[in-house]
Parts: C-alpha cells; structure tokens; sequence
C-alpha cells in the first residue's frame, strides 16, 4: 500500500511512503519527493485508479478554488493532464467512481472541502461535468472535509467527515470526526445526486432495543417513550397514506427531526442548533417514508427517504440524558 502526504522538507510537493505489512507500519520513499514544486499551497492529494485511461489519477488543491488532475502509470512519476474549479471550494478534494443502478452508468464525483460536488465523465485525464449544478451533499454547513473510503468489499463507499463548531461539554476541542455513512449515486427526475444511508455496522454498539408501531400519527396523538440514555438510532417507517398528519417524525431530547409530507421536506432543530436545517425534494419510496436518526452527546445524523436526503450536525449538547417520543 501507498500513503501520500506533503513534505515538510520540501515544500508544496508530494511524496509517498511504502507499507509491506497491510499499513502496520511505513517507510518514506527514499527518492521523495515524486511531484515537486507546481504552485504555493498545493497540498491534499486524492489518488483513484481509471479503468478508462488504465491509469492511477492524483487530484491536487492548487489554489483559491482550483484543482487539478495528474496521471501515472507507476505511482512514481506524475504529469499534469488537466485543470478544474470548483467554485466556493478549497483543499480537500475527493474523486470516486459510482456506478448508478437507475441507468447502469459508471460515473465520477468530485468534490472539495465543503462537500459540494460535480457529477461527471473521467476520461484522457480530464473530468467533464454532466451539467454546471454544483450539489450539496449534507445541508449542514459545518459537515466538510469529508473523505470515501472506496475499496470496501462489495464495492461500498463509506464515508466519514468532520463536524465543526460543536461543545463537548469540559472537552477541550469543538470538531468531531462525524459517523460513517454510506454513498451511492442515483438518477432520479433527470438529476445524478449522491444518497447518503447509515452504515448498517452501526447496531455493533447496540446495548438494547424496542420496537414501536403506531397505528395512525397524529399531530396531537404521539406519546412519550421513557427510554433512558444519552445515544439512540431511531429508525422509522411511515405510511404516508395512511397518516392524516401533516407532518411527522422523532424528538429526542433537544433534537427535533420533522418531515413535511405535502412539500416534501426534512428539518432539523431545537435550541441546541444554532438554527432549524432542511433538505427537500424527497419522495416516497414505495409509498413509505424511512427516517433514521443517530444522535449522541454533541451530534445528531439524520437520513430520510431511503437516503436522498442526509443532515449531518454537531450542537449544545445539553444533558447527558434524553427521551424520545414521536411527533
């Protein structure tokens, strides 16, 4: 295996070091670094194998909000092939290949710092765009420098990002490393947009569960469920027909989680965020509305429509204990 990094020795250039043992331990390349000096700032590569130019890519920040692309065939020598902006973003890019099960295409995401993305076509080591949208993944605005793990068995994308602007109580920090979720790419009403769901491994931490079925939600009818602790994964599935509520979803102590079912929109909020954050243009899936959320002291993940929809977020973490009831 390879890992990159920037050298402190010779600045603005990349280098590589070498593990023979499945990452347990690494040796620096001895003739780093293998891309020199190409502008001040330049930091952050992002590699990922073309099966289209039969090549290994390397996305480099350059600066401001300019990226670019280099190939290689050895890991050891690199030429620039291409030069993209990403308007608004900075540092941290991200390239990962998705196959989209709607049209049966492979195509790329690249994305910066912020998370916001392009979808396009990798090929002769430029990367065109499908359209000039540039997407959002996560309406938290602090989710950002977020990375994909690509190579998981099974072809998942996993991906874990950084949540600023938190209080951990005494903690002496305010950023969190967020919970893993899962990527996929989706077609749906003549747009490619990334779907986010939790990881299913996430019930390794369960100490216990209880399931609830409400027969008809109402906006007045939902009762209060005792459950003691200060971490829950709420799961819920909602037969939008079958409810008469105009709106329906979980509170959890300090956290609100709503789903507007006539606009089709997701909020969160409560006195813990700094103010209420919304996704919209989610659709029943089969006539059913999943919810899920994961919260813990100091940050709550919340996913809705079997994914095309994720908020991500890090509050005031107010008590060490809460309860949770529907709404």
């Amino acid at each position: 295996g390879e890992n990159w990094y920037g050298s402190r020795d010779k600045l603005y250039s990349q280098c590589m070091a070498i593990s023979e043992d499945g990452g347990y331990t690494w040796n620096r390349y001895p003739n780093n670094p293998v891309l020199g000096f190409v502008t001040t700032n330049t930091r952050d590569p992002q590699l990922a194998w073309s099966d289209e130019d039969g090549k290994w890519v390397m996305v480099l920040y350059l600066y401001d909000d300019l990226y670019a692309f280099f190939e290689s065939t050895d890991l050891f020598s690199w030429t620039e092939t291409s030069r993209i902006r990403i308007p608004g973003e900075y540092e941290c890019p991200d390239f990962v290949k998705y196959k989209v099960p709607e049209t049966g295409e492979s195509l790329w995401v690249l994305s910066g710092v912020k998370c916001n993305y392009y979808v396009g076509h990798f090929s002769g080591g430029v990367f065109t765009p499908v359209s000039n949208e540039l997407q959002r993944l996560d309406a938290f605005e602090r989710y950002n420098a977020a990375h994909v793990f690509a190579n998981v068995a099974g072809d998942r994308k996993i991906q874990v990002g950084c949540l600023g602007n938190g209080h951990f109580g005494k903690m002496p920090f305010n950023q969190v490393i967020s919970f893993p979720k899962e990527l996929s790419l989706h077609y749906k009403d003549g747009k490619y947009k990334l779907w986010a769901k939790a990881i299913p491994e996430i019930e390794n931490l369960y100490i216990g569960t209880n399931s609830i079925k409400e027969t008809n939600v109402t906006l007045e009818g939902s009762a209060e469920r005792k459950l003691d602790g200060c971490a829950f994964h709420l799961k819920g599935v909602f037969d939008v027909a079958q409810t008469t509520a105009g709106s329906f979803g979980f509170q959890a102590g300090e956290i609100k989680v709503t789903f507007d079912t006539a606009a089709g929109a997701l909020s969160v909020s409560g006195p813990a965020l700094d103010k209420t954050y919304g996704a919209n243009g989610i659709t029943p899936v089969d006539g059913l509305i999943e919810l899920e959320v994961i919260i813990d002291n100091g940050i709550v993940d919340v996913f809705a429509g079997s994914g095309q929809a994720s908020i991500t977020a890090a509050f005031d973490a107010a008590s060490a204990s809460r309860q949770v009831k529907t709404i």
